[in-house]
């Protein structure tokens, strides 16, 4: 594994007897098969999770993020302007849109220390908010599952997703209670999708919030492996802004 010391990503898959490495954030990336180097038609290698590997390649200028496995085939081809990290193997989060953050915005600055603000303490910041898009599903074959018609979606369970729609776009602050970086969405209409089905009245304020979640934890237990993506939701009185 010396050979691999000076690469700037390289993740090692035991079990497949495979390394994936790029030695530079603008070199080729390479599959490794013993003795044998094959590149890969990529441009960068994000991070690995579950021997499913975030990728991202230039596609007319444009950065387009696909998912390859540990032996290097294509799950998902890079066809997104993000995809979130697969934390689930079967079902991934993707989106479409403009996923760049808005570091100057004073109408979302002035939404956050409005609305969100006033709710934490001890150092907390507007750090920026993420450029339009919509967010959906996909399966392992790249078949839509939950169409990319959401402001954010979240998987509450392997069958259960949580969604809003015509809310805030993502806005990004730092939590010095927490000391992390926090998004958070405001306002919009939240409500569950199931795959088998089943479904739940929307809720559009904070009254009806626990409600909500008391209902759908009836429904289908919280599988805490998500709960690094789960968004924190807040709503206000004042019309949502655009």
């Amino acid at each position: 594994m010396n050979y691999f010391e000076g690469y700037w990503k390289t993740f090692v898959f035991e079990e497949q007897k495979t390394v994936i490495a790029q030695k530079t954030k603008r070199a080729k990336v390479y599959l490794f098969v013993n003795d044998t180097a094959l590149e890969l038609p990529y441009d960068r290698l994000i991070d690995s999770y579950d021997e499913l590997i975030r990728v991202v390649k230039h596609i007319d200028s444009k950065k387009k993020w696909g998912l390859i496995n540990a032996l290097g085939q294509e799950i998902i081809p890079p066809i997104y302007d993000y995809i979130a990290l697969p934390i689930n193997s079967n079902y991934f989060k993707v989106f479409n849109g403009n996923f760049k953050w808005n570091l100057h915005n004073e109408e979302y600055a002035d939404l956050y220390y409005d609305n969100i603000h006033p709710n934490s303490w001890n150092g907390d910041e507007f750090r920026g908010v993420l450029g339009k898009g919509l967010w959906g599903i996909v399966d392992r074959n790249n078949q839509e599952i939950i169409p990319t018609i959401y402001n954010w979606i979240e998987f509450y369970s392997d069958t259960i997703f949580v969604y809003n729609k015509n809310g805030s776009r993502i806005i990004k602050w730092y939590s010095g209670d927490e000391k992390e970086i926090v998004w958070s969405i405001l306002d919009g209409v939240w409500g569950a999708i199931f795959l088998d089905g089943r479904s739940l009245k929307e809720i559009s304020n904070i009254h009806e919030y626990i409600e909500f979640y008391n209902k759908l934890d009836q429904t289908g237990t919280f599988d805490q492996k998500y709960s690094k993506q789960i968004i924190e939701k807040y709503f206000s009185s004042a019309e949502k802004k655009e």
